[in-house]
């Protein structure tokens, strides 16, 4: 049923109208972009805030979905929050702009929506000229606003699109008074309307497009009202009140108008009457429904046995009105009374999806996936479906804490749903994010994969995609897989595609694969810069080009290199001071590593120095003292080294890298190698402790210290500081170290108290069995339980517990791998089984040593010199055995 002929005679309101049609053509359904979690920046360990890239895109899909549903003062607020946002990609403060100057235009403000364009610049792009002309005609500018139009081509318009150029052309054909074109027009944009509700907004900006052109005025009043008084209760009075209305509307005269209306409501006659329907319609339209009789009118509009177009309208206009506080509430209210009629409402789908969108704008969540839900369960073909899923995902993604995998499941079952390839790739690229946020790289890189393959490289967001694939292969270590999808790829001139290079290149550095990386790139370097490399980023790039020479001993090329970035910051001109000198003194640290590396000692310590007199306060200068104890000690003693890291601490106490230099000036003083050296170190690791208690050192300071107590021959105080050590750490994934090193203290002093030689054969002898041992520290623990045992006299138990360890470490063929501390202690643990088996003498005895001795030298172990030479003893022709 179409809307009833003698409506459109009833109201000229032009602003309201417009800016409902602006509730869904417009409102794209935003997947957008997760952008760098944690990926290095070169000159710091900083991650780039591209996380906030993903906060930003689902705000931007929560801005899109109230635009939809009529919230247009929400979707305002929210695509202002986004454009409020620092460092937000270009692709997304264009999306967002868009969103604005639609949600203006939705709420009528022609001349802001008009002036939000106009600061996105020269694009003349079809959607900012659509948007340009539907402005200009809210202004009051039909000419500009045809002018506008007149440059669109339809073929650059996707079909929702195509509807708004519909409307906006048949707008204005009404104002020239062309009116069969005009209906025309309309209902070419009414037949592309994408949705019940967009049918709906088009009807009511069709009843506006045809009063438009229609004049009034005070004679037309006076007219009226002599009529309506003439003919009371016939049918010409009550046509003459309700056009009596609508003049007055037109003039300005709301109240009067609205006064006129209620008249007609109260006749008996309009009880049970279709036009009783219209009317309440038309004092919504004209009262506002953010107004008490307008809401009220409209309202019981919707509770009514009324024709649904009508009722669809009613909604519309419900739904776009500000709201807050209690109005939410009681809109809310007024909505689960509908949606629980015992007789299912007409507009049932409509209304739980108003609902849904109503409560993920008040950020009740539970609420919106309730409603979301029931809409799925109980109206599964309903054409709201693919919009109640991707709610669900927002649901799910916005909670706390967020559901990122039920988040993709919803986007898997919309992404089904929709038959547009570049539409799937956005959901592709969702999934992508949601399993990227999950930790799950895995599904991640897959789900970015296929986001490409489905949109091609020239897709929306291809370059994100493409960053994000990589970064995902990146986290698992899968850096081949990485280096095909940046080498298969025709996306070369984009930031997202360096900073993925620039990933890459960091991580092959981290993992020892320099040569791979300097190769790469120089590669890259050759291939010339790009128009689309921020300074920021082609500073890192020619950074970490620098630095990956510096790291293959390509040492004598790095000033050179060094050199060169000065030369090219000096040509940027204009430039943030800040950012020059981040640059500048991130490029001078390199230089003076590679200056003293190459022995220039002379050139480097005066750049070190001008380093530290030029940015003082730099993250450079701080690491300056580092590499000054690292690189500078090889002609200074170890006092000077030791001065350089505690300068460091004095002058940056709240540095990262504080508690290092203290962890490595305590080590110094431990190499000097007496009592007072001994008794430095523990007093700066007690300043360790005392100053950074949280930090990672604190562990292994705490346990250095009991160990140089052990080497003061202070046994109790060791014994004391291990037992608290381990009290405190129960859990830590190297307790084991404090516990070999305690037993290592009891067995010290084992010679002159038994009881510490059986404490020690415990501590060692549950070290061994204790299957979370590392492999390693499993052999020393069996080496040094044997040991506990000889000491103590058990001869056979210390023979038991050495060929434990051979059975377990050496004759085993699916034995595990151990690393050089456990080769060293396996073949300690073998030498002294081979001892006591010379020790036992006879044929036996000696036959066992020389099978021992010969394996250890087949296998190529640590002691094979000791070995050669033992069976040179007991078998001169038996060294002549060749390790394998």
């Amino acid at each position: 049923m179409g809307v009833p002929n003698n409506l459109r005679a009833l109201v000229q309101c032009r602003a309201v109208a417009i800016g409902l049609l602006l509730l869904l053509p417009f409102a794209e359904s935003a997947f957008g972009q997760v952008g760098q979690l944690d990926a290095p920046l070169g000159f710091s360990a900083d991650s780039v805030g591209g996380v906030q890239t993903s906060r930003w895109q689902w705000r931007l899909s929560a801005a899109d979905s109230a635009l939809k549903e009529g919230y247009g003062e929400l979707a305002r607020r929210f695509y202002a929050e986004v454009l409020a946002a620092d460092e937000l990609p270009e692709a997304l403060r264009r999306q967002a702009q868009l969103g604005l100057a639609s949600s203006l235009v939705a709420l009528g403000d022609g001349e802001l929506a008009y002036a939000v364009i106009g600061e996105m610049g020269a694009d003349r792009s079809a959607d900012i000229v659509l948007r340009m002309a539907l402005a200009a005609y809210l202004k009051g500018s039909y000419e500009e606003s045809g002018e506008l139009l007149s440059e669109i081509s339809l073929e650059a318009l996707d079909l929702n699109e195509r509807s708004w150029y519909f409307l906006c052309e048949g707008l204005l054909l009404f104002q020239r008074g062309e009116t069969e074109q005009a209906s025309t027009r309309l209902a070419e944009a009414r037949a592309l309307a994408a949705s019940p509700a967009v049918v709906a907004q088009l009807d009511l900006l069709r009843i506006d497009g045809e009063l438009n052109h229609r004049a009034a005025s005070e004679i037309d009043v006076g007219q009226l009202r002599a009529t309506a008084r003439a003919t009371e209760g016939q049918r010409l009075g009550f046509e003459s009140r309700r056009m009596l209305a609508v003049v007055l509307y037109r003039l300005g005269r709301i109240d009067e108008a609205v006064d006129e209306l209620e008249t007609l409501l109260r006749l008996p006659e309009l009880l049970d009457s279709p036009r009783r329907e219209e009317l309440l319609l038309l004092l919504g339209m004209m009262s506002g429904a953010d107004g008490g009789r307008g809401r009220l009118a409209l309202r019981q509009l919707m509770s009514m046995q009324a024709d649904p177009e009508l009722q669809q309208m009613a909604l519309r206009l419900l739904a776009q009105a500000p709201m807050r506080g209690e109005l939410v509430v009681e809109f809310d209210r007024f909505l689960r009374d509908l949606i629980a009629q015992p007789a299912r409402h007409s507009l049932f789908a409509e209304l739980l999806a108003t609902r849904a969108n109503l409560m993920l704008s008040q950020g009740n969540f539970d609420a919106a996936e309730s409603a979301a839900s029931r809409l799925l369960e109980e109206l599964p073909g309903s054409v709201r479906v693919p919009q109640m899923l991707g709610i669900l995902a927002t649901v799910n993604w916005q909670r706390t804490p967020p559901r990122y995998r039920t988040a993709a499941s919803y986007l898997d079952r919309l992404r089904i749903l929709e038959s547009r390839p570049s539409e799937q790739a956005k959901i592709l690229g969702k999934m992508g994010d949601c399993f990227f946020l999950n930790g799950d790289y895995t599904n991640a890189a897959e789900a970015y994969a296929s986001a490409l393959q489905t949109a091609g490289d020239l897709g929306v967001d291809s370059e994100r995609w493409l960053f994000q694939q990589v970064l995902a292969e990146i986290r698992l270590n899968r850096l081949d897989e990485a280096i095909s999808a940046l080498d298969a790829t025709s996306i070369q001139d984009s930031a997202w595609r360096w900073e993925a290079e620039y990933n890459l290149l960091d991580r092959l550095r981290e993992s020892g694969e320099t040569e791979k990386a300097f190769q790469r790139i120089q590669k890259l370097v050759q291939g010339g810069a790009t128009s689309e490399l921020s300074v920021e980023l082609e500073a890192r790039l020619r950074w970490m080009e620098a630095r990956l020479a510096l790291d293959v001993d390509r040492i004598a090329e790095v000033p050179a290199l060094c050199d060169a970035i000065f030369d090219w910051l000096d040509g940027l001109g204009s430039i943030e001071t800040s950012q020059r000198d981040a640059i500048a003194s991130h490029v001078m640290l390199l230089k003076t590593e590679a200056l003293l590396r190459l022995g220039q000692r002379t050139d480097g310590r005066a750049l070190l120095n001008r380093l530290r007199a030029e940015y003082p306060d730099s993250g450079p200068a701080m690491l300056s003292y580092l590499l000054e104890s690292r690189l500078g000690s090889e002609g200074n003693s170890v006092l000077d080294t030791q001065k350089s890291l505690m300068t460091l601490v004095e002058r940056f106490p709240e540095s990262r890298y504080a508690g290092i230099s203290l962890w490595e000036a305590a080590l110094l003083a431990e190499q000097r190698g007496v009592d007072s050296a001994y008794r430095e170190a523990m007093t700066i690791l007690e300043r360790l402790i005392r100053d950074y208690p949280d930090h990672a050192l604190v562990f292994y300071a705490r346990l250095k210290q009991a160990d140089l107590s052990r080497k003061l021959n202070d046994f109790s105080t060791a014994l004391d500081l291990y037992d608290r050590h381990l009290a405190d750490y129960p859990d830590h994934p190297e307790r084991y170290r404090a516990e070999m090193s305690r037993g290592d203290c009891l067995l010290a002093r084992g010679g002159a108290q038994e009881a510490s030689l059986v404490a020690a054969t415990v501590v060692y002898d549950r070290l061994f069995e204790d299957g979370q041992t590392p492999r390693d520290a499993s052999v020393e623990a069996g080496y040094k339980w044997a040991t506990a045992l000889r000491q103590r006299g058990l001869w056979e138990e210390t023979m038991a517990a050495l060929f434990l360890v051979k059975d377990r470490f050496f004759d085993r063929s699916d034995r595990p791998q151990l690393g050089p501390n456990g080769r060293y202690w396996l073949s300690r643990s073998l030498l002294e089984l081979g001892g006591l088996h010379e020790e036992q003498g006879g044929i036996d005895g000696l036959e066992k040593a020389r099978a021992i001795y010969r394996l250890m030298v087949e296998r190529a172990l640590p002691g094979m010199a000791l070995a050669k030479a033992r069976l040179a003893l007991l078998n001169p022709n038996s060294a002549t055995v060749n390790p394998r």
